[in-house]
């Protein structure tokens, strides 16, 4: 719960590029909830396009009013230095593998506050909090928890980078490799890949759902559309008719552009930009390259 708790203040570490699979959306509507119930948390993002003065990331931190709250650095390639400034990291995707900047903060002794996805929760332990993805109130929750419990920040500073070495040190990720590819383990099959291909396409048609925005400028456009075509059959002058009905055609145009773009750029762009991580035309979620 947020309300009742003695005000706190603190700043997380963000660390991911501006996509809709890292949902900054639910992480500004997140911060919001604790701003408004007398908390100063505060945000520093990092990652390619999470930068003040992006028009996309200006917008969403406009939309959501927490524009004083959120520094946004863009690319880094000593992304150490944004660990460094935060007390808590926080991840708010709704899909992933295994996050490196998880594992970068740990090692920087952050706890974490994530969204469960991927191995996350497996990753993280008794060192932050897993919350549902897509959910700001849970997310707000684990953010002022995070910050308001001394016990796990010292866990976590302690434990962490112990945590992180133990785990993903070369030699345990080989061991880990070696019983990955034994002969005896199941093999990857036909029904598990489109389990995942199925819950990638699942997410991109939610994210296709138009935002309110864009429904009210439609409306608009096709409202003031049936106006001008009314007008333009009680024009006497036939000239001045059609030039109203050309109108009528263009605003319907406008009206149809904005929803219809937004689930096209959404579901085609979302394609796209999947094939080319596929393909290895972008990089992964490392921080210095693609966060």
């Amino acid at each position: 719960m947020l309300d009742g708790q003695q005000p706190i203040s603190g700043t997380f570490a963000h660390v991911a590029r501006l996509d809709p699979i890292k949902d900054h959306n639910t992480l500004f509507a997140a911060l919001r909830l604790a701003r408004d119930a007398g908390h100063d948390v505060r945000l520093i993002c990092a990652g390619r396009n999470a930068v003040n003065g992006s028009p996309a990331f200006d917008e969403l931190l406009g939309r959501h009013g927490v524009a004083e709250a959120v520094r946004g650095v863009g690319q880094m390639p000593d992304v150490e230095v944004v660990y460094e400034m935060a007390d808590a990291f926080v991840l708010s995707s709704v899909a992933e593998n295994t996050p490196i900047v998880v594992v970068e903060a740990m090692a920087a002794g952050l706890p974490v506050v994530s969204t469960d996805v991927g191995n996350v929760a497996e990753a993280v332990g008794d060192l932050g909090v897993v919350v549902p993805p897509g959910d700001p109130a849970a997310l707000a929750s684990a953010m002022v928890r995070a910050l308001a419990d001394p016990a796990l920040r010292e866990r976590a500073r302690r434990e962490g980078p112990v945590r992180v070495r133990r785990n993903y040190a070369p030699e345990a990720l080989g061991d880990a490799w070696s019983d990955v590819l034994d002969v005896n383990a199941p093999p990857t099959t036909v029904g598990s890949m489109l389990g995942r291909a199925s819950d990638w396409l699942r997410w991109r048609l939610r994210q296709a759902v138009p935002p309110l925005r864009l429904w009210i400028m439609a409306a608009i456009a096709f409202g003031l559309s049936a106006v001008v075509y009314r007008v333009a059959h009680v024009m006497p002058i036939q000239v001045a008719r059609t030039n109203l009905e050309w109108l009528s055609m263009v605003l319907y145009a406008f009206g149809l552009w904005p929803a219809l773009s937004h689930i096209y750029l959404t579901l085609v762009g979302g394609a796209v930009d999947k094939a080319l991580e596929i393909i290895g035309c972008s990089g992964g979620d490392n921080a210095g390259s693609t966060t």
